[in-house]
């Protein structure tokens, strides 16, 4: 199974996703996406192309429609457990750990997060985190950037998907 992760997408009525990005989404089957979406339209029209799973970034809080998303959440992407946090609150200092202390104590396989824009992926800590950057905001990096999560029976692959 495939699945698109989306982070830091900050959607408004001026601005929308590329129509390639769009029609890779709706060729995944779910949608993960680490929060700052800004607009409850924007989480229609995801789930318009596949099923969503969302975390609440710290942006999401404007738009009142988007308030219920949880801060984080685990959910099974064909059998991956999968942590999902925006990363932007907590007492650690670093989005990495503190989308690590947002599952503390509970079993994931992966932990997905936002907040900073800019793609990541390592071991931090014995846990596998993953930032796919933000397809619309590059800030100070070369290119945005989205990310791709592969589920078969033998393993996962996480990809950045560079634009």
């Amino acid at each position: 199974m495939e699945f698109a992760i989306l982070s830091d997408t900050h959607i408004s009525d001026d601005r929308t996703l590329a129509t390639d990005i769009r029609r890779r989404l709706s060729r995944a089957d779910g949608i993960l996406h680490a929060g700052d979406l800004t607009s409850a339209a924007f989480l229609a029209e995801l789930r318009s192309l596949a099923p969503v799973v969302a975390a609440r970034g710290n942006c999401d809080c404007w738009d009142i429609g988007l308030i219920d998303l949880p801060v984080a959440i685990i959910t099974n992407c064909a059998g991956l457990r999968v942590g999902l946090t925006h990363g932007a609150s907590g007492a650690a200092s670093a989005p990495p750990l503190r989308a690590i202390a947002a599952f503390a104590g509970q079993e994931t396989d992966l932990i997905i997060f936002g907040h900073t824009h800019v793609p990541f992926d390592a071991v931090v800590d014995g846990v596998r985190l993953f930032n796919p950057g933000s397809p619309t905001q590059k800030r100070r990096q070369p290119r945005c950037s989205y990310g791709w999560l592969t589920v078969t029976e033998s393993g996962y692959r996480l990809e950045h998907i560079f634009l």
